[in-house]
């Protein structure tokens, strides 16, 4: 990235992968689609993406106010060497308010859209689940070509290094912008322990308990959310 002024970088970025699929489970949801799926055999791609960011942040490891802006145009195109023709854009916004005046205590929110449209293979499609959308169902338990969701948190210390945060996720997938219904919008919730490993506070040591409607997950990680 290239900073403009101390608030905003533009960019550049060139991508390639080389996806080989080994198989596919037997009690899984995708062998019912595998003859309409782009990707099933595996692929090569080479993406050129041009990025944006705003950041007004007081800290990139440990925000407690400000809030941060980027975008993301992806491009993929046969004659490149890709085996597939496809356009991403994402979308994503952050804010961040410390409660009672106190950095200790911390209200986070962001808003995510991923959008793909053309030859994308489904590996690579907007995606539901995981250890920062919608925690509490697996990661990509739900694909198409549009994804909105949305996080919330309340953030505060325990003692010293010691955080905790209870959280709540919210989103769906999409066809296209005009099926989205926000009436139709996938809830997880659950809360986490965050741990700064000394020296400083570059690396977060995290872990997520996440409930949704099909059960409950753990996840261990390194890094805020967002």
């Amino acid at each position: 990235m290239l900073g403009i002024t101390n608030e905003i970088s533009l960019g550049v970025k060139l991508n390639y992968e080389n996806w080989n699929i080994q198989s596919f489970g037997t009690q899984g949801i995708l062998p019912a689609d595998l003859p309409t799926l782009i990707g099933k055999d595996g692929s090569r791609l080479y993406t050129t993406s041009l990025l944006f960011r705003w950041d007004k942040r007081d800290s990139k490891t440990d925000p407690t106010q400000g809030g941060l802006l980027q975008a993301e145009y992806e491009y993929s195109k046969k004659f490149t060497g890709s085996e597939t023709d496809f356009k991403r854009t994402t979308v994503e916004g952050r804010a961040f308010l410390p409660l009672f005046w106190k950095e200790s205590h911390v209200v986070a929110a962001r808003i995510y859209m991923d959008y793909k449209k053309g030859d994308v293979p489904f590996y690579h499609l907007p995606e539901l689940g995981g250890i920062f959308f919608n925690r509490g169902l697996i990661e990509g338990r739900f694909r198409d070509n549009l994804a909105v969701c949305g996080n919330w948190e309340y953030r505060f210390r325990i003692y010293q290094r010691l955080h905790w945060a209870f959280f709540v996720d919210g989103g769906n997938v999409f066809n296209d912008f005009k099926s989205v219904r926000f009436s139709k919008a996938k809830y997880t919730g659950g809360m986490g322990m965050r741990y700064y490993v000394p020296p400083g506070n570059l690396l977060l040591a995290r872990v997520d308990g996440g409930y949704s409607t099909e059960g409950f997950l753990l996840y261990l990680t390194f890094d805020h959310p967002f």
